[in-house]
């Protein structure tokens, strides 16, 4: 199911969020960002099976597909299938443009 970027409304306070990585690091579409773990917000309501298919992302270099209009980054592997707050994961050095 496709979500829509469009809000209904003024965005509640702290939205959107910023897009920077929790180093401070700016994040944009396309931007390939590590996904260290799942956050339990994101996972604990979901089935088993479910929250076995997002483990494999956790670790994973990827590039965020888009970001929505309230801030979030999405993934996937061909379409959007989940989403992150941009501090709760790391812009890979090489995608920051940095040397280490």
């Amino acid at each position: 199911m496709p979500f829509s970027d469009r809000t209904q409304g003024p965005l509640p306070p702290g939205f959107p969020l910023a897009a920077t990585d929790a180093a401070g690091r700016p994040i944009d579409a396309g931007t390939r960002v590590r996904i260290a773990s799942l956050p339990h917000w994101l996972i604990h309501d979901l089935p088993e099976s479910e929250v076995a298919l997002l483990r494999r992302f956790e670790g994973r270099s990827l590039p965020v597909l888009r970001i929505d209009a309230h801030g979030y980054l999405w993934f996937g592997e061909q379409t959007a299938q989940f989403c992150l707050r941009p501090d709760e994961v790391t812009v890979e050095p090489d995608a920051a443009g940095d040397a280490d």
